[in-house]
């Protein structure tokens, strides 16, 4: 199976998903998301992700894939607490979804 990559920046994706929430009462949040391969939007570190605004569309996450995005840095991993309890994951990108 092929997946298109999501050829927008990260700020643009939150960006929009932000302003489709505001625009569509019934537009479904953002559930899933898969930031496959940006080493260089996320410099090692997942400080880009981890930005006070964004958290209106993360709390609805199920599933965020960070798959060889070469994070070596994970300050701020706590941010994404509150979203990623109760059976949500982050996946590491190896498939069998265990999170190591």
């Amino acid at each position: 199976m092929f997946i298109k990559k999501d050829l927008r920046k990260i700020p643009l994706i939150f960006a929009d998903a932000a302003r489709e929430a505001k625009e569509k009462a019934d537009a479904p949040p953002m559930t899933e998301l898969r930031l496959a391969r940006r080493p260089a939007e996320f410099a090692s570190c997942l400080t880009v992700l981890c930005q006070p605004h964004y958290a209106p569309t993360l709390k609805h996450l199920v599933s965020l894939s960070l798959y060889d995005c070469e994070i070596s840095n994970l300050d701020g991993i706590g941010f994404f607490a509150s979203a990623m309890e109760d059976g949500k994951k982050i996946g590491d990108g190896d498939g069998d979804g265990d999170g190591d």
